[in-house]
């Protein structure tokens, strides 16, 4: 249930935000309903997100939740609270100071990012679009119209990680060189993005564990609407290779479909997610679709189960 200590503490937490000069106020519910093996689950969001303006150069952005989970899954109804997000910035003359629990948008990769040791996308999740953040002090350098250095010290109860990653560009191409020491290892790598034949193509590359991984991708939007995205991506540290395969297409104005593959060159494995999206209204979304997983026994995506979801979305 609930822990009214951290309702209030939230309460008085964005009351005092709402102290400030200028102040945003906005929020989102989302309703997710999946199904897997026999069992359900109903899952209930309110986000609430306040973005306070102390100063011209001092701001904040604190997003909370309040979630129910319901169904099968659970014996009885769970609720919880959580920090999304809750960082401050203050921007000096020369640097962006930003603290607390944010997002560390490292690497260009839409499906694998191996060059990114805080926040990696994990596709195969349910909720893939939620980049849960880490407790972290960034610092953004400047360092050219194009160019900048970002610098990250980010820690947990586990261990603590530091990095820093340069960037810059050059003839139309983005350009990154990636160190990091995420606990007890290290991580090198480098990235790029730019066009190629009205596309985009990116890829990166990371040595860590004293094995090297890469991803190279390409996108293109064709004139009637139909979008293709590629990406392969190999794996140091199992050895495995895996090839991505995604396509997005406008039905009509509101309503969107498509189909993600996802298949495990090792091991035969795979896993496809064929979904739709329709825009009910400017601020609100529905979307269903399905994780369908298959391969021999003991494989990746076999461990896996096939789960049918639809979902509501409204902002406001």
């Amino acid at each position: 249930m609930f822990k009214p200590l951290t309702v209030i503490a939230a309460i008085a937490v964005l009351a005092s935000y709402a102290c400030a000069l200028n102040f945003d106020v906005a929020g989102s519910y989302k309703n997710l309903f999946s199904a897997s093996n026999s069992l359900q689950l109903d899952l209930n969001r309110f986000r609430l997100q306040v973005r306070p303006q102390f100063s011209e150069n001092f701001s904040g952005d604190i997003q909370y939740d309040f979630e129910a989970y319901l169904g099968s899954t659970y014996a009885k109804p769970n609720f919880r609270t959580k920090i999304y997000r809750g960082y401050f910035t203050y921007s000096f003359p020369g640097a962006d100071l930003r603290v607390g629990r944010q997002r560390i948008p490292w690497g260009v990769g839409r499906v694998w990012n191996p060059t990114d040791p805080f926040n990696p996308i994990d596709f195969t999740s349910l909720e893939r679009e939620e980049r849960a953040g880490v407790d972290a002090l960034s610092v953004d350098l400047p360092l050219g119209p194009l160019a900048g250095l970002n610098l990250v010290l980010a820690a947990s109860r586990e261990s603590a990680a530091f990095g820093g990653r340069l960037k810059t560009n050059l003839a139309g191409l983005d350009l990154s060189l990636v160190g990091a020491k995420p606990g007890a290892d290290y991580l090198l790598g480098f990235d790029f993005a730019g066009q190629l034949f009205d596309g985009g193509v990116r890829g990166e590359a990371a040595y860590t564990r004293g094995r090297p991984s890469f991803v190279l991708g390409y996108d293109y939007t064709f004139p009637n609407s139909l979008y293709f995205l590629t990406e392969y991506y190999f794996n140091g540290q199992s050895g495995a290779g895996y090839e991505f395969a995604g396509l997005t297409y406008d039905i009509f104005s509101l309503l969107k479909g498509g189909a993600y593959f996802l298949y495990n060159m090792s091991d035969g494995s795979y896993f496809a997610n064929p979904f739709l999206d329709y825009a009910l209204t400017e601020n609100s979304s529905w979307a269903a679709g399905g994780y369908l997983v298959n391969g021999r026994a003991g494989s990746e995506y076999n461990a896996l189960a096939n789960v049918y979801y639809a979902q509501v979305k409204w902002f406001f």
